[in-house]
């Protein structure tokens, strides 16, 4: 599932979690974890676009934060799961609609190629 990423400067959207960061670029996603051993031990994650199936956006209520949640084929655990708080609901939603539609480009790019 770990491949070398393209080498692009800057990601097509950012989003601060709680516990992490996610940096989404044109052909994977860089998922950061920032909790403080993470910290300590630099542990990230690369995720290639063509292996996401889905993201959903479940909001954040009063007290309880947000979560943006990324099923991805054959990932060795549960849904990776980004937790945000209630005042970055826009921009949680904004990363699902960039995911969504690098999703949708690289099946039309996909297509077109086997064609």
């Amino acid at each position: 599932m770990v491949e070398s990423p393209v080498q692009v400067k800057e990601p097509i959207k950012k989003l601060a979690g709680i516990f992490n960061e996610l940096e989404l670029y044109p052909d994977h996603l860089l998922l950061r974890h920032t909790d403080l051993l993470s910290r300590f031990f630099g542990h990230e994650e690369i995720i290639p676009v063509r292996d996401i199936k889905a993201v959903y956006v479940y909001p954040a209520q009063f007290v309880l934060s947000g979560w943006l949640r990324i099923m991805v084929e054959g990932h060795d655990r549960k849904p990776i799961g980004v937790a945000f708080r209630m005042v970055d609901e826009r921009q949680a939603r904004d990363m699902q609609a960039a995911i969504t539609e690098c999703i949708s480009s690289r099946e039309v790019a996909s297509v077109m190629h086997h064609t």
